[in-house]
C-alpha cells in the first residue's frame, strides 16, 4: 500500500511539472507601476524558454513590497535591462518575484508526504 501511494505521488508530481511549462509571473497594473505582489497579476508569460520574472525595486530601500513586477525576455546574451535608480532581480521559476518569502518546492512536499508516511 506505501509503495502504492508514493508511486501515485511521484506520478502527480511528475505530471505537474510537464503539464504546463509556461513561466508564470506577478505582474503590476499598470506594468511600468510599484505594487505589492496582493495588487499584482499572475500572468504567463508566453511560449518562449527565454521568459523571467523581473522585480524592481528603487535603490536606496529596503521595502520589497513595492516593486515593479513584470515579465521580461532578456537579450542576445542573457541580460535585462535594469533602469537606474533601481535594482532589479531576475528569476525564473513560477511567481518568483514576491517579496521576501520562502518558496515550497515540490521536493519539500514529496519529502515530507515520505517522512510522514514511513512513521506509519
Amino acid at each position: 500500500m506505501k509503495a502504492i501511494l508514493v508511486l501515485a505521488v511521484l506520478c502527480l508530481a511528475i505530471c505537474e511539472t510537464f503539464a504546463d511549462d509556461t513561466l508564470e509571473c506577478y505582474q503590476c497594473n499598470p506594468v511600468t507601476s510599484e505594487c505589492e505582489v496582493g495588487k499584482a497579476d499572475s500572468i504567463k508569460c508566453g511560449k518562449t524558454n527565454a521568459s523571467k520574472c523581473l522585480k524592481q525595486i528603487r535603490k536606496g530601500t529596503s521595502d520589497e513590497t513595492k516593486a515593479i513586477r513584470k515579465c521580461v525576455v532578456p537579450d542576445g546574451s542573457g541580460n535585462v535591462a535594469c533602469p537606474n535608480g533601481f535594482d532589479c532581480h531576475v528569476c525564473d521559476s513560477d511567481m518568483c518575484n514576491t517579496g521576501s518569502v520562502t518558496k515550497v518546492t515540490w521536493v519539500s512536499v514529496i519529502g515530507v508526504f515520505l517522512a510522514v508516511l514511513h512513521m506509519y
